[in-house]
């Protein structure tokens, strides 16, 4: 079994690489949501943890299942203002640009119905009806300012008074429910190295995480992790002298082409959004792959190093996202195939594991 004795990091004031030794090492760098041209996350979910661990030899799993949020605030800004799920559980109502509410035609549930399909659900009317988003009704929730204060500010400064105003919205891309297998314990398959958080894959999100849940993951198995590296921090002892005398980084510079790190990030970001995205189908999915590789091969170091190891870690973690999607041939949760629409219990109620072998 392979083991983990520390971490090689990057430090950016002093531009050289230096090495840390430690007897437990535990990921959490969050999760992939900046592999999507629009994305509820921050600029650093890049999947950094996830491709470091995978070139490391642990076990990526279910990343064929990425959450859209339904309701995000439209804007043309990359990453954009989630507007709770909470404001449709409180009454919040669905119209699409003529003014119809739509949800009815697509769940019994209405606006209540799970993400995945209101998500879809608002993809299907905005591409019958040329818009690039639906609006969500705000105006029927008594007291809606004082029930959602940040939301009704952060729409105030955007001109839009959510009392009276309709709210555009649209889906983004918001949780990874895939990441580094871990046991019950936060263990990964590499011996001393745990990982906790969305950059992890304890399965206990299945095919589509339940709002809110991800917060219980991470302090459950936050604390199961602590709790189990004081018992390896006690027991394992590491050699120096032997870890140094036999490492071989996993990550090797290749600059080998003319596309700079930050053209490549919003070109892999489009990618993504265009045809690994929302509703996925075998043609899509290839061109996806066909694209990826090519973006790969073109790769240039550029000037900064820390953007360069980022969009080879958002590249090599968008391959393996696709490569599930495209092998998984049904839908479930938060991976809709519109070629294979229907649950494949008999043949896919199995998880998919990547591992760098």
């Amino acid at each position: 079994k392979k083991e983990c004795y520390g971490a090689l990091v990057y430090d950016t004031e002093e531009k050289k690489n230096k090495a840390y030794i430690a007897r437990a090492t535990i990921l959490a760098t969050g999760g992939a949501g900046q592999l999507y041209k629009y994305s509820t996350n921050p600029d650093v979910a890049t999947a950094d943890g996830m491709a470091a661990a995978f070139r490391a030899g642990s076990s990526l799993v279910d990343m064929e299942f990425i959450q859209f949020h339904p309701t995000v605030l439209y804007s043309h800004d990359t990453q954009r203002f989630l507007i709770s799920e909470a404001v449709r559980g409180e009454g919040g109502l669905l119209y699409n640009k003529k003014g119809e509410r739509f949800m009815s035609k697509y769940h019994a549930l209405e606006e209540l119905a799970p993400r995945d399909v209101v998500s879809r659900a608002i993809v299907n009317e905005c591409a019958q009806l040329g818009s690039e988003y639906v609006y969500l009704d705000m105006t029927v929730i008594p007291n809606v300012e004082k029930r959602f204060p940040n939301i009704f500010n952060t729409c105030l400064k955007r001109g839009i008074d959510i009392r009276k105003d309709y709210v555009p919205v649209s889906p983004a891309a918001h949780y990874t429910m895939g990441g580094i297998a871990t046991n019950t314990k936060g263990e990964t398959d590499i011996y001393g190295l745990y990982a906790c958080g969305e950059t992890a894959c304890t399965g206990v999100h299945g095919a589509n995480r339940l709002a809110s849940n991800s917060l219980l993951d991470g302090i459950v198995f936050g604390q199961r992790i602590v709790d189990n590296a004081e018992e390896i921090l006690y027991r394992r002892t590491i050699d120096k002298d032997e870890v140094f005398n036999s490492f071989e980084p996993s990550w090797v510079l290749k600059p080998h082409g003319h596309i700079s790190p930050q053209e490549a990030r919003p070109l892999l970001q489009t990618i993504m959004w265009e045809n690994v995205g929302i509703i996925r189908d075998e043609t899509s999915l290839k061109k996806a792959n066909y694209m990826i590789e090519n973006l790969y091969n073109d790769l240039a170091q550029g000037e900064s190093i820390i953007d360069y190891y980022e969009i080879v870690n958002m590249l090599t973690v968008a391959k393996i996202v696709v490569q599930g999607a495209l092998w998984r041939k049904e839908s479930r949760g938060g991976h809709y195939r519109s070629d294979y629409p229907y649950r494949d219990d008999i043949h896919w109620a199995k998880h998919m594991s990547f591992t760098n072998c």
